[in-house]
């Protein structure tokens, strides 16, 4: 019989494994799968690919178009996120007071 210093060891372990490994299936493979694939040159419709290297990626970052869309993408991320945590925090403060009718408040709010 295991001793009981030994189950408690490995219990954290046991616990994260089905997290990991979801994690590896849907997040961490689709990107390790995009990044070889993105290294090929293949036509629509045909199963004959051809390596190209970093050509793929030498070609986009060229593009004028690309980095426009990268300043845009951060400066969006810039602006919301903050504004986005405060409104988040603000909710959270007001849902924690002690206030008549609160509730009704967390109902509606939940409930959107």
């Amino acid at each position: 019989m295991p001793r009981y210093s030994t189950v408690l060891k490995i219990m954290p372990y046991i616990f994260l494994f089905p997290a990991l490994s979801l994690l590896f299936i849907f997040k961490v493979y689709p990107i390790l799968e995009a990044f070889v694939q993105s290294l090929f040159q293949s036509g629509f419709g045909s199963s004959s690919k051809s390596f190209v290297g970093f050509e793929n990626y030498i070609l986009i970052f060229s593009d004028p178009v690309i980095w426009n869309s990268i300043k845009v993408t951060l400066w969006l991320n810039i602006l919301i996120n903050p504004i986005q945590i405060i409104l988040a925090f603000a909710l959270a403060i007001f849902l924690n007071k002690k206030l008549r009718l609160l509730g009704y408040t967390e109902v509606y709010i939940l409930s959107l």
